[in-house]
């Protein structure tokens, strides 16, 4: 994951919800 990479702004609200749909996608 590159959360920790991605810089704080905008995209971080977007990797934060990839993040998410990733979680839902793994427990479906």
């Amino acid at each position: 994951m590159s959360a920790h990479t991605a810089p704080p702004g905008p995209s971080a609200g977007a990797s934060r919800a990839g993040l998410v749909a990733d979680a839902a996608l793994a427990l479906l």
